[in-house]
């Protein structure tokens, strides 16, 4: 795959990244709603819906993470190939 095919998907990645970490974040808000829990089945949690919010919110969390550590990391590859096309023209396509 040529320079700038790699630099096209790494683009749309990324977009991709920050669409779902959108979502996850709007997750989070939700969750502070009152009446969040009146959306959620109660088998889920209706045992102890606290620790079922706090759960659920770190695993949220988490999964930012996630998606944050690979955006950096693409952003990374990303630049890599900027440079190595500058320096050396993309030969590949």
């Amino acid at each position: 795959m040529g320079i700038a095919a790699r630099l096209a998907i790494i683009a749309q990645e990324i977009l991709n990244i920050e669409n779902e970490k959108l979502e996850l974040e709007q997750s989070l808000d939700l969750i502070q709603d009152p009446m969040f829990l009146s959306f959620v089945d109660p088998v889920v949690w209706i045992h102890n819906p606290v620790v079922w919010i706090e759960t659920h919110t770190l695993d949220v969390r988490d999964k930012i993470r996630i998606l944050e550590t690979r955006k950096r990391a693409l952003l990374s590859e990303q630049q890599s190939l900027i440079v190595m096309a500058a320096l050396y023209g993309d030969r590949r396509n």
